[in-house]
């Protein structure tokens, strides 16, 4: 029960339901204003990014396409939603498998637009924006498997300055092992 109209249920309240498909709804994130709530879904067979009122109702299609877009992160600003994606990944014709390379890309909602952020030979996952929204931390994995948490200092906007309609592709500027 959402009493004071804040779009969060009461202490002790009833959950409501935001998605109702028969398909899988996963790892929800909430826009920084609690409006919207961003995860990923495989409503149209493989998984894309998703938004849709905190409230319930109907869900917006951020991407698009065969990949496999997951793991939504909201900037604090509200403008980027942050996911990693396989949809760079080559298909083998002998077993019709995609070579899994993830990479972050990120929805741009006030301009409409997906960008490449990441574009290395191993894996980059799991993104999370610090509070200021000027650096992103981010999981990536070499080809044994090992992870390293890796931050790069976010190129557009306030932080950075790139208001180009073109990517940036990121480097990272530290890197922590696991």
């Amino acid at each position: 029960v959402d009493s004071d109209g804040d779009g969060r249920p009461d202490a002790g309240g009833i959950a409501r339901r935001i998605t109702d498909d028969p398909g899988l709804e996963m790892k929800p994130t909430w826009s920084p204003d609690g409006s919207e709530i961003a995860f990923h879904a495989d409503a149209a067979g493989s998984p894309d990014i998703y938004r849709a009122p905190s409230t319930g109702g109907p869900w917006t299609r951020l991407t698009t396409g065969p990949a496999r877009d997951e793991n939504p992160a909201w900037s604090p600003d509200g403008r980027w939603i942050l996911f990693h994606t396989d949809r760079i990944g080559a298909v083998d014709p002998s077993d019709s498998q995609v070579f899994r390379n993830f990479d972050l890309w990120a929805v741009d909602l006030a301009e409409n637009r997906e960008v490449a952020v990441t574009n290395e030979p191993v894996d980059e996952m799991y993104p999370a924006w610090s509070f200021d929204g000027c650096r992103v931390a981010y999981v990536s994995f070499d080809s044994g498997g090992r992870g390293d948490i890796l931050v790069f200092n976010w190129p557009y906007g306030s932080c950075g300055g790139n208001t180009a309609a073109a990517p940036v592709l990121v480097a990272p500027v530290a890197r922590m092992v696991l």
